[in-house]
């Protein structure tokens, strides 16, 4: 009996590899997957023509609360989402990876895979992020590390400085999008109660450093 496919754009089952990706069958724009009408089709590749992530490509940090979060958001094309049960649907996107390291006030490392370098395949050990929701900001996944929890809606926005001042974007993880990860090797170290859902900060303003 086959099974239902199901895409999720952050991925929570396993992920399908491919000796050779399958073709491009459509290409469309961030403008043109927000569009009421868009149905998706396996095989399409929604592309950033208007150049909507360049403004965020960079390392960002916050310090406060006794902790330092750098995160690094760098740039894939055509980045490749796929999942199969009986039969295959895939999508392309182009996307920001995110990498990070959290580090207590004193310098010590909590996390860190700032040094992992992203491929056009999709890997848990990455965050995503697209801007196919909104011109205002982006929109994606995370993963805390620490406490092994996975958000699924995170948002990244891009603030107005005044001239001569850094760059500076809005981190936020909405709280009602966060499962626990369980698996065998990595157990969730998030108990209820007893540890934060986060090791990160949240809601916070990151400087731009590089």
């Amino acid at each position: 009996m086959k099974t239902k496919v199901i895409l999720i754009f952050v991925m929570l089952a396993s992920i399908y590899s491919y000796a050779q990706q399958p073709p491009v069958l459509r290409t469309l724009s961030y403008l043109q997957k927000r569009a009421s009408s868009y149905s998706p089709e396996s095989g399409d590749y929604i592309k950033d023509f208007q150049n909507q992530l360049s403004p965020y490509i960079g390392t960002w940090k916050y310090e406060g609360n006794g902790k330092i979060f750098t995160l690094r958001l760098q740039k894939v094309n055509q980045l490749f989402f796929g999942q199969s049960y009986s039969d295959i649907t895939y999508f392309y996107f182009d996307a920001l990876v995110l990498t990070y390291k959290l580090q207590n006030n004193d310098g010590s490392v909590i996390y860190d895979n700032m040094d992992l370098v992203p491929t056009t395949m999709f890997s848990n050990e990455f965050g995503y992020f697209t801007g196919m929701d909104s011109n205002d900001y982006l929109n994606g996944s995370f993963r805390d590390f620490t406490t092994n929890v996975l958000v699924s809606h995170c948002e990244i926005t891009k603030l107005e400085t005044t001239a001569g001042q850094p760059d500076k974007i809005y981190f936020e993880l909405f709280e009602s999008h966060t499962s626990l990860r369980k698996t065998p090797n990595q157990p969730t170290n998030y108990i209820s109660g007893v540890t934060p859902l986060y090791s990160v900060p949240n809601r916070i303003e990151l400087v731009r450093i590089e």
